[in-house]
């Protein structure tokens, strides 16, 4: 007796299996209707492929950890033009999860104090990892005994939601050399954060009750691939096998970062033979000295509400874009260009692209008359080679309230004006702020 035919028939079960055998991946269109997406998710999930149906709050780099696969990975099984774009309800095939070796770099890490008479094998056990996966995240450590107080990384799969955190994201998902990022987090309690990303103290915000974020900069030179960013989340009720140590309450986390490759151009610069002088290294260190001070300071609330605005009319074009690789008077290219040059000529109004507080307003060697607005939560803004400053330090300006002239004094070769965007001590591009604002 022949079995009844599915209700999408022998034809529609061939060209699936097909689909599937080539290693083809489904896409799932933020567009379409539910009845659609479901039909999608069905087929995939009788096929044995896993569907996950985006909740509110949910991001892809979230959604990636929690499954153990690369952001990357879900890009293109979904075939999703952008990443950072999720809509409620849609449904994201799931791709297999990637082999041990590629696992254990996608997962977080769990920073975790050994304890007397734990050995690797009792750990894998606790963790309900294996072995082998525990070793490769602590390859320094994995042909030795472990010893009482060492640390180790453990991969980990957390389901925040049990834990009460509503929202675990990194914006964007996969942030290329020289852009800003964010990490935000928000629960059903009120939380405090301590982070830290490549070596450098965040500036955590809170932003109501359950809700903090901190801004991070990728720096031009950061090598592309997996980086990581270190968050202590305090005010959580942790089981036993999330704790650090059988007392402490706080979550230490290491959250992976998938750095991209930007794309720089290379420019060959002649100083004029009376500016040649400006490139000594003891005096380019000096200010940078002096600059370093202020880059780092994070007291200041965030002062910003929305996108920024342009420093100067929009009829001045940019002429040397930020991450540029440069040569100065035939030397290796050995260094970046830390902002966005404007071309203006001498005299232009400068304004304010959101409201701050003067930190800098002197005359520098390299930078000539400069100027520094402090919009808070760590983020600062520069402006070199003015011809007049209009403030002073201390001042409050609000958005388009002219800060000064545009000029070509310090180490210039012509009248523009270079504005300088920094996350702490890292410079981003501030183009991107004029499109978006951080945190999403």
């Amino acid at each position: 007796m022949s079995k009844p035919m599915p209700k999408y028939g022998w034809m529609g079960r061939l060209l699936f299996g097909l689909i599937l055998a080539f290693g083809l991946s489904l896409w799932v269109s933020p567009g379409l209707t539910a009845s659609a997406s479901d039909v999608w998710g069905k087929e995939a999930a009788q096929a044995g492929a896993t569907v996950h149906v985006v909740a509110a709050g949910e991001t892809l780099s979230a959604i990636a950890a929690r499954y153990g696969v690369t952001t990357a990975a879900l890009v293109e099984a979904n075939k999703l033009d952008n990443p950072d774009r999720l809509a409620i309800g849609q449904r994201l095939v799931i791709p297999p999860r990637a082999g041990p070796d590629q696992a254990v770099n996608v997962r977080p890490r769990l920073r975790y104090l050994v304890q007397p008479a734990e050995t690797w094998d009792s750990l894998a056990k606790k963790f309900r990892i294996a072995k082998s996966l525990l070793k490769q995240t602590n390859i320094p450590l994995s042909k030795m005994s472990l010893e009482p107080g060492g640390v180790i990384e453990v991969p980990v799969l957390l389901d925040f939601s049990a834990l009460g955190v509503d929202r675990f994201d990194i914006a964007p998902a996969q942030p290329q050399q020289g852009d800003a990022a964010a990490v935000v987090v928000s629960a059903n309690r009120p939380l405090t954060l301590a982070v830290r990303y490549s070596g450098e103290d965040l500036a955590p915000v809170a932003g109501g009750v359950g809700r903090v974020w901190a801004l991070f900069g990728i720096h031009p030179f950061a090598a592309p691939g997996l980086s990581w960013l270190d968050v202590d989340m305090d005010g959580l009720d942790l089981p036993a096998w999330l704790r650090s140590e059988p007392d402490d309450q706080r979550l230490h986390l290491r959250w992976p970062v998938p750095v991209q490759p930007g794309r720089f151009e290379t420019q060959h610069l002649v100083l004029p033979a009376d500016k040649g002088e400006l490139l000594n290294p003891t005096l380019v260190a000096r200010e940078r000295n002096t600059l370093n001070i202020i880059w780092s300071q994070h007291d200041l609330a965030p002062q910003w509400t929305g996108v920024l605005t342009r420093p100067l009319s929009s009829e001045f074009q940019v002429t040397s874009p930020f991450g540029t690789r440069r040569s100065y008077n035939g030397g290796p290219v050995a260094s970046f260009h830390e902002g966005q040059d404007f071309g203006a000529p001498a005299g232009t109004v400068v304004v304010a692209p959101a409201p701050g507080v003067v930190v800098l307003a002197e005359t520098l060697a390299v930078r000539g008359n400069a100027v520094i607005l402090d919009h808070g939560a760590g983020l600062h803004t520069g402006y070199w080679h003015l011809s007049q400053i209009a403030v002073k330090v201390g001042q409050h300006v609000k958005s388009g309230e002219k800060i000064g002239e545009v000029g070509t004094t310090g180490l210039s070769t012509g009248a523009h004006l270079h504005w300088e965007m920094r996350i702490g001590m890292t410079p981003v591009n501030p183009l991107t702020w004029l499109e978006r604002v951080l945190p999403e």
